[in-house]
Formats: structure tokens, C-alpha cells, sequence
């Protein structure tokens, strides 16, 4: 018994087991949503200056790159291998670069972003010190979120240092400053 394979000029895909049975698929539909989605996602991680950086590093499109870190953060997850160290990667490498290239370029909204990012990591990490092994077996998906978190607040788009640090950490540092300076 031969199988054969003929693409039609329509769009389908002809697919014969045996002489008397063949099915045919649509393709094109999925083809077209496939590359609307494609080019979504890569309009989306134009956004993404980091992103910028590691497409340098790498020699690979921004598309290859972002595919690399899903599949990694994916293994990962699943598997239960070096995510802690994984985020500590992502929460301090590129952010230090960043934030060098700011202080050296004397772009002060980039500097008060990146240290308002770094004022957020300091107290992130002090409340690890504290915290980390009571809640690690309540929120085990702790090191996921914190490099998410992390990604989130490093985003020049997003801005989500300056957001949780001025709804946040501000608001308690006002109210609470009185108390610890003494």
C-alpha cells in the first residue's frame, strides 16, 4: 500500500492512503492565523529593550530569542531546575546594564527607573531573607512569579518599579519613615 501526498493550488492539501480513501485539509486559514499571531508577537517584543540586548548577544531575531527564554523558563518550571538561580540572572544581569548605560548616557528618567527597580529588589530580597523558606512550600511557583515580577518592573514600557514604588513602598515609607529613622 503507497501513500501519496499533492498540494492543490486552493490552499488544501490532498492526502491519499490508498486508492480508494483520500481526505483533504484546509491549510490556509490556519497558515493566515498563524502568521497574524506571528506578527502580533513580534510587534510586541519591539517593546522590549532587553530583548534589544540579548538579540546583539546572540545573533538571533528577537522572535528566536523570546522562543529560547519560554522553552527554558518552561523546562524549568517543569522540571524544578535552576529557576532560582534562572531569576537571579534575569532579575540582576541585564538590569545592571541598564542601569550603567543610564547613569553613563545621564538619562535621568531612565536613572530614576532603574533605581527605583533597584530600591524594589532590595526590599524584595530582604523579605526573601525573612520569608522565603515559610512561604516556599505555600506558593512553591514563587521563583516563576518573582521573574515575572521582575521582567514586568524592568519593562520601560510597563514602568512597574516607578508603579509599585509609588503606590506602594512610597506611601509606606511616608507613613512609616518617622518610625524607622529613629
Amino acid at each position: 500500500m503507497s501513500s501519496s501526498t499533492q498540494v492543490v493550488n486552493s490552499g488544501s492539501l490532498k492526502v491519499s492512503t490508498s486508492a480508494s480513501v483520500s481526505s483533504t485539509y484546509e491549510i490556509q486559514p490556519h497558515q493566515s492565523r498563524l502568521g497574524s499571531w506571528k506578527k502580533a508577537l513580534e510587534k510586541e517584543l519591539e517593546n522590549y529593550e532587553a530583548l534589544d540586548y540579548l538579540q546583539k548577544i546572540f545573533r538571533l531575531s528577537k522572535l528566536t530569542v523570546f522562543a529560547l527564554i519560554c522553552t527554558v523558563l518552561t523546562l524549568s518550571v517543569v522540571l524544578g531546575l535552576t529557576l532560582p538561580g534562572f531569576c537571579m540572572l534575569v532579575a540582576y544581569l541585564a538590569p545592571s546594564y541598564f542601569t550603567l548605560l543610564a547613569v553613563n548616557q545621564g538619562d535621568k528618567p531612565e536613572c530614576r527607573h532603574w533605581m527605583t527597580y533597584w530600591v524594589l529588589m532590595s526590599f524584595m530580597g530582604l523579605f526573601e531573607e525573612i520569608f522565603l523558606e515559610k512561604l516556599y512550600p505555600v506558593f512553591p511557583f514563587y521563583y516563576a512569579f518573582k521573574l515575572g515580577f521582575s521582567m514586568w518592573c524592568q519593562s520601560s514600557q510597563h514602568r512597574g518599579s516607578l508603579f509599585v514604588y509609588s503606590h506602594i513602598l512610597s506611601p509606606f515609607l511616608k507613613r512609616h519613615g518617622a518610625v524607622m529613622s529613629k
